[in-house]
């Protein structure tokens, strides 16, 4: 992680951390950095009541550089990446603060493949943007070099006909449930589901700026899975605020994480040889029973580092089509440049509604592991690295495990929070060993 980019681009509490300053400075880095004068970038946003701000901060940024802003509005992240290579353009760039709380935002940038950018060119972003924040370079490229502000909100309809046309058989007689999460899928999602035939129920569906990711979406996909089971539905899906993830709810209305998800994918991938090869990625938190359902299958799972830039960069260097992460941010190479939330649900509800077997069959085939996590959130997660008595309590855990289960403690790269998860054969031994972990980490920084 760099000065201002972390795991997942540029994200604070909009106003303190993240100003319209450093929005326009940093679109104006990124557009020199990425020679983009004479080009045009795309930009979309989630439903933050910040988000208008820090987009028209953007747009000045580009412009000032000779770079036309294409403005596609309120539309999930993984649509800008769609639209970003569907289109020749030299960037694309979305604010929001994905499962972050409302007074959080954030700066995601795509290169000109509809890919995230590589470490070593947010380096070079960020060497730009340090320049002209600290007043040695320019957010101006000079007289005459102006770029227009574009109304690309049709960008919308382009990428609902891209979701329709991922799904060829259509979903007529399935019912879903859609929880929006009061974010940015809130119209797109449902309009894409009812164009495949779909009966769909939509729960949080109403953005007012505060409310995206409230009790709702894929942070929090209880009142979902309730409703699915409740009423019914053949399969019911959650969405985070800019619709990059997906959780789903089983027909009798139980909660499948990115795990299960990755699993049904899989299946289904290998049977019609879409997988690239005989694994898929996933990171560290992971559940261990997706590894043995993964074996009974004859495949692989491979270990990344946590983070969804991580997982694509061992997909693309393995040559493979599926990977993700247990909270629904699942990549398939063979359709997206990046995680897609919607597209996920698409393809996952497709597989229902082919009749072969309901949702919970299938993830049925996966024994879940007792799992604890906890986000702490800390006063010098910096600190972290340094801490020697936490260390000293993972080393001391580890012993305990002897290999039938796992640990592992992280500084986020997006809050002030330090995450643990510990995985064992029994939830007696997660709950006491999260519970002594949780005191090493909050003795030394909080």
């Amino acid at each position: 992680m760099g000065k201002y980019f972390g795991t997942d681009g540029i994200r604070g509490i909009a106003g303190e951390d993240l100003t319209a300053e450093l929005a326009m400075a940093a679109a104006a880095a990124a557009a020199r950095t990425l020679k983009a004068s004479g080009r045009h970038v795309i930009v979309g946003e989630d439903t933050r009541a910040s988000s208008d701000m820090l987009t028209s901060a953007i747009a000045a940024g580009l412009t000032a550089q000779g770079t036309d802003a294409w403005m596609a509005g309120v539309i999930p992240t993984p649509a800008v990446a769609t639209l970003v290579a569907k289109n020749g353009a030299a960037a694309g760039i979305v604010v929001s603060a994905s499962h972050n709380p409302y007074e959080y935002n954030g700066i995601k940038l795509f290169g000109p493949d509809g890919y995230k950018l590589p470490d070593a060119v947010e380096d070079e972003i960020e060497t730009e943007l340090d320049a002209i924040l600290a007043g040695r370079s320019k957010v101006s490229s000079g007289r005459g070099n102006i770029g227009k502000v574009v109304d690309y909100s049709e960008g919308q309809a382009v990428y609902e006909d891209f979701l329709v046309s991922a799904c060829k058989k259509g979903l007529k007689g399935l019912k879903v449930v859609l929880d929006c999460a009061n974010g940015a899928a809130f119209s797109v999602a449902p309009h894409a589901f009812r164009r495949l035939g779909a009966e769909v129920l939509v729960l949080n569906d109403c953005p007012d700026g505060h409310n995206i990711n409230v009790s709702c979406g894929a942070t929090d996909p209880s009142g979902m899975a309730k409703v699915t089971g409740m009423l019914g539905y053949d399969v019911g899906f959650a969405f985070d605020g800019d619709a990059d993830r997906s959780m789903m709810a089983d027909e009798k209305g139980e909660i499948r994480d990115g795990d299960f998800e990755m699993l049904m994918l899989a299946k289904a991938m290998k049977e019609e040889d879409l997988l690239g090869g005989d694994a898929i990625v996933a990171t560290p938190y992971s559940n261990m029973g997706l590894a043995e359902a993964l074996k009974e299958m004859g495949l692989r799972l491979l270990t990344a580092g946590n983070g969804d830039r991580y997982v694509l960069e061992m997909m693309k260097k393995e040559k493979l089509n599926l990977g993700g992460e247990q909270s629904g941010h699942i990549v398939m190479l063979d359709a997206a440049t990046t995680g897609d939330g919607v597209l996920t649900a698409i393809r996952l509800a497709s597989l229902i509604a082919s009749g072969k077997e309901p949702a919970s069959v299938t993830a049925g085939r996966m024994r879940k592991y007792p799992q604890g996590q906890k986000a702490l959130k800390v006063a010098r997660k910096e600190d972290l690295e340094k801490a020697d008595s936490v260390w000293e309590e993972v080393r001391k855990i580890e012993k305990e495990l002897a290999g039938k289960g796992r640990v592992f403690v992280r500084a986020s790269g997006t809050e002030p929070v330090v995450r643990i998860m510990v995985e064992a054969a029994e939830q007696y031994m997660v709950s006491e060993m999260l519970q002594r972990l949780t005191a090493a980490v909050e003795e030394v920084l909080s």
